[in-house]
């Protein structure tokens, strides 16, 4: 339906109901395993991220305010690593067995690309193991949680009750943007990218100093 441009039949209760029947039948026992998986990866992925970049507290130094983190080599963060890394290179393995059965079909879905940049990005968010987080971990940490979010939602599409209104808001986002000249496509992308670039903005800008003090 989506193909053909007749989103709006996917709202029709035959569909519902035929959607439903089919995830019943067919796709409920492997989507929900990729489905759990997926939330446990991303859900380790954003304590990961969360634990190393840590938070700015007040102290009683001249600086007047510090970051704190949990170190990359303290034990919760290697075990989140430890879990990271296993889901991640058997979602790599997994993907050259599908290269190896679809071949150039497996090129033509936009979802797959973004697996294969999240992987890069975790890696690179996780490897090597250094005691101090260095710039090139956060700002592929934070393109790894961007992409990790758009991931879990690719996921999330074949759950009869998010499925259709995901699928909906992406044919009309796609829609939008073919119709935009390419110029206004590089400043949206360019504003997308930019916001997963926060935590990394924020992690080299010094703490503000209280005016008021």
């Amino acid at each position: 339906m989506v193909e053909n441009e007749s989103e709006i039949c996917l709202g029709h209760p035959v569909s519902v109901k035929y959607v439903n029947l089919k995830w019943q039948k067919r796709g409920f026992k492997y989507s929900l395993i990729a489905i759990i998986l997926s939330l446990i990866f991303h859900i380790c992925l954003m304590a990961y991220a969360i634990l190393v970049i840590g938070e700015i507290v007040e102290t009683k130094d001249p600086a007047g305010k510090i970051r704190v983190s949990t170190a990359p080599d303290a034990p919760v963060t290697m075990a989140l690593r430890i879990i990271l890394l296993i889901i991640t290179f058997a979602a790599m393995v997994k993907d050259i067995f599908q290269i190896k059965m679809q071949r150039f079909r497996y090129f033509t879905k936009l979802s797959h690309y973004l697996e294969m940049a999240m992987h890069i990005m975790v890696i690179l968010f996780l490897l090597p193991v250094n005691k101090i987080l260095t710039k090139t971990h956060i700002g592929a940490g934070a393109f790894a949680v961007l992409y990790s979010w758009m991931t879990l939602i690719q996921y999330l599409k074949v759950v009869p009750v998010m499925g259709i209104y995901i699928i909906v808001v992406q044919t009309i986002f796609w829609t939008l943007m073919k119709g935009l000249s390419s110029e206004v496509n590089a400043v949206f992308s360019s504003l997308l990218e930019t916001l997963s670039l926060e935590p990394f903005v924020l992690s080299l800008t010094p703490p503000f100093e209280d005016p008021l003090r």
